[in-house]
C-alpha cells in the first residue's frame, strides 16, 4: 500500500515538470517568432528610409544634416524635410530612444556634409546582417552610402 500512493505522487510530479517545460519551450519559440518578425519591419523601415532620402537629394541636392547619430524621433525638423515622401517617421517595433547604444531599439541617422549619411539599428536575432552589412561596427545593422562606410 506504502508503494502504491508513493508511486502516484512520482507520476505527478513528473507530468507536472512535462507540463513546465513544454509551458518554456512554448514561450522561448513565440518570443522567438516575434524576434524574427521585429527584424523583418526594421529591414523594411530601413529600405522605406533608404528610398525616401534617395528623393530628397533628387529634390533638395543634399540629404538633411545632423553631425551625430541621432534617433530619427529626435531630428528637429526631419519630417517637415522628407514630406511628401513620407508622413511620419518610422519607429523602431521596441519604441527605443538611445542614439549610441544598441540595446535601445531605435534608428539612428547621420549626416555630416548632405552628401553622405548612414543609418543603424539594431537587430533583436544576432544573425550575420549585422556583421557582413558592409558597415563600420558589429553592433548595428547600417545602410549608408559609399562615403559613410566608417562613421
Amino acid at each position: 500500500m506504502y508503494f502504491k500512493k508513493r508511486r502516484s505522487n512520482n507520476h505527478f510530479i513528473i507530468s507536472a515538470l512535462i507540463i513546465v517545460l513544454i509551458t518554456i519551450g512554448l514561450v522561448f519559440v513565440l518570443d522567438r517568432r516575434g524576434q524574427k518578425q521585429r527584424d523583418a519591419r526594421r529591414f523594411a523601415d530601413m529600405k522605406q528610409m533608404q528610398t525616401v532620402l534617395s528623393y530628397h537629394l533628387e529634390l533638395y541636392g543634399e540629404y538633411p544634416q545632423i553631425s551625430e547619430f541621432t534617433c530619427f524621433s529626435d531630428i528637429e525638423g526631419l519630417i517637415e524635410g522628407l514630406v511628401p515622401w513620407l508622413v511620419t517617421l518610422p519607429v523602431d517595433p521596441k519604441g527605443g530612444n538611445s542614439a549610441n547604444n544598441p540595446e535601445s531599439a531605435c534608428y539612428n541617422y547621420r549626416s555630416d556634409n548632405g552628401q553622405e549619411y548612414k543609418i543603424r539599428t539594431s537587430l533583436e536575432q544576432n544573425d550575420f546582417s549585422m556583421l557582413y552589412d558592409g558597415g563600420s561596427s558589429d553592433d548595428w545593422y547600417e545602410v549608408f552610402t559609399s562615403g559613410a562606410t566608417q562613421w
